[in-house]
């Protein structure tokens, strides 16, 4: 809180290191909308990126909405396989 006082909101105490003490900031240090870099590009195998390995948000956005209800916990789709829920943890 020191550091805080003395030099502002938010502080940089390292590369990869961020400290801030105000939480209207948390939009604007963990930012949603934002590509992936070219650190990720080596996992990609083939010529379509999975979800996980895709670096541009819009695309990783459309294959997560997709992807999401499968593993969902909202279990409302399971009722479609009677039965199935018997095998849900």
């Amino acid at each position: 809180m020191e550091l805080h006082q003395r030099f502002g909101s938010l502080l940089r105490l390292a590369p990869n290191l961020v400290s801030f003490d105000d939480p209207r900031m948390i939009p604007e240090v963990y930012q949603k909308c934002l590509d992936k870099t070219t650190f990720y590009t080596p996992a990609v195998m083939g010529e379509t990126p999975s979800m996980f390995w895709t670096l541009n948000h819009k695309d990783h956005a459309l294959k997560k909405r997709l992807f999401a209800p499968s593993v969902s916990h909202n279990f409302k789709h399971m009722s479609r396989f009677p039965g199935s829920s018997d095998f849900v943890d």
